[in-house]
């Protein structure tokens, strides 16, 4: 993490290619620090705080077309599913769902990513409280990325507080879904 807040101090100058592993150093290091767990999770001043991030859109315009360069996937689509991820961290639902629209999934390169954006879009629609919508992300991330959705942690988290809260017309699809992915075992 020392390594991402340094690069958050230098300035923005030279090629392309270092735009994209400087922003998505930032990102990650941003990220991290909001993660579930970490004391202080939303009151933490850091170097890589919010408003430092609001440039991202600008200089990822800035090259013009996104990359794939060290699997970084950078560009304006990855600054899109991260604003995804960032709204449900904060808990902001209908800005999570408002940026998810946005989103054009053809380009972005990455399988992973594009299972992590149906992941988060799965997590907003749980917030609020769209059961039936927030099963449909999540059947989506299991047909794109079968590793993703069985194998994460928020997932089965999800799934299990889905099974509680989702009328008994979801509940149904839900405990299948659950039991295929392995989170009732």
């Amino acid at each position: 993490m020392p390594r991402a807040t340094s690069l958050y101090r230098r300035p923005l100058c030279g090629p392309p290619r270092g735009l994209w592993v400087r922003r998505e150093a930032k990102v990650t290091a941003w990220r991290r620090s909001r993660s579930p767990g970490r004391p202080g999770q939303l009151r933490r001043a850091s170097p890589c705080s919010r408003p430092g991030l609001r440039p991202g859109p600008l200089r990822s315009l800035r090259l013009g077309s996104d990359y794939n360069h060290r699997w970084t996937a950078f560009g304006p689509a990855n600054v899109r599913l991260h604003r995804v991820n960032v709204a449900v961290r904060l808990g902001d639902a209908g800005a999570a769902i408002d940026h998810a629209r946005k989103v054009n999934l053809d380009l972005l390169p990455i399988t992973e990513r594009k299972a992590s954006f149906f992941i988060d879009t799965a997590q907003a629609f749980a917030q609020w409280g769209k059961h039936e919508k927030a099963y449909q992300a999540l059947r989506a991330a299991d047909q794109l990325a079968p590793q993703e959705a069985r194998f994460r942690p928020a997932v089965r988290h999800l799934v299990t507080d889905l099974l509680a809260t989702a009328p008994p017309t979801v509940r149904l699809h839900l405990r299948e879904f659950a039991d295929h992915i392995g989170a009732l075992a």
